[in-house]
């Protein structure tokens, strides 16, 4: 009993004493655009409305683009690989944003020669 108010005591006084830590959020632009492509392609699972205006806006930005060569690849990948929820993030680690351009960084050299006609590198 004596352990559990002890434990108690200690408990309590650390809440108080603990210091707030800051969080940084930020966007990432190659995750919005790689969640967007999902979407502009057809994806299911990103196809919820959960973001109400922001979703209507960027439907409506990127409708054009449903022909678009990329758009055109995430649906191949889908179809062919099965890609889909967290794996599209998982290929945004692999792409950033240099000068306009999407390039591949810290990716296997055999997956880029294949995606090398899409991606500036």
């Amino acid at each position: 009993m004596k352990k559990i108010i002890l434990f108690l005591i200690l408990a309590i006084a650390a809440t108080f004493t603990a210091t707030a830590q800051q969080t940084k959020v930020e966007v990432s632009e190659i995750v919005e655009l790689m969640s967007i492509l999902a979407r502009t392609a057809g994806y299911e699972e990103y196809a919820n409305d959960l973001a109400g205006q922001y979703s209507k806006d960027t439907e409506a930005w990127f409708a054009p683009y449903k022909e678009h060569a990329a758009v055109a690849l995430a649906r191949d990948v889908r179809a062919k690989y099965g890609i889909g929820h967290e794996r599209v993030m998982n290929m945004a680690v692999h792409l950033d944003i240099d000068n306009g351009k999407i390039v591949l960084v810290d990716f296997y050299p055999d997956i880029a020669r294949c995606l090398e006609k899409y991606v500036d590198n």
